[in-house]
C-alpha cells in the first residue's frame, strides 16, 4: 500500500513500514538536511523539500501523491506555538495553520 508523508523530518518514524507492506513513495520536509537523510534511509521515495506552503511545493506533493495512487496520509505538522509547554502564540504562530495544507491535500486526493 502506498503512502505520503508530510512533516517527514528525518523518516525514522517510518523505519520498518516497508518490511509490513507500507511503502512511503512520496514524503515533503522543509529542513534539506532532514530530506537527505530521508532520502539516504528511503531511496525508492519521492522526496519534496521545500516549504508546504508554497504553492509551487504543495502542488509538486499533490501531483506525486495522486501520480504514485497514495491510499493514506501522515502528517506531523509541528505543534510547539499550540502547545502547552510551547509559547502559546496561538494566533501568529505560523505553524499552527500548516493543518490546513494537511486538510487541502486531503481534500484534492483519493485516500482510503
Amino acid at each position: 500500500m502506498n503512502g505520503v508523508s508530510l512533516f517527514s523530518s528525518a523518516g525514522i518514524a517510518e523505519t520498518y513500514f516497508k518490511k509490513n507492506g507500507i511503502d512511503i513513495v512520496v514524503a515533503s520536509e522543509i529542513k534539506k538536511n532532514r530530506c537527505e537523510l530521508y532520502s539516504y534511509l528511503n531511496e525508492d521515495c519521492n522526496m519534496i523539500c521545500g516549504d508546504i506552503t508554497n504553492t509551487h511545493v504543495f502542488e509538486m506533493v499533490k501531483t506525486e501523491t495522486l501520480k504514485k495512487n497514495c491510499k493514506f496520509l501522515i502528517a506531523t505538522p509541528p505543534c510547539q506555538g499550540m502547545s502547552t509547554l510551547g509559547k502559546k502564540e496561538y494566533e501568529i504562530d505560523k505553524r499552527n495553520y500548516l493543518i490546513f495544507y494537511v486538510l487541502d491535500l486531503i481534500d484534492s486526493c483519493d485516500f482510503d
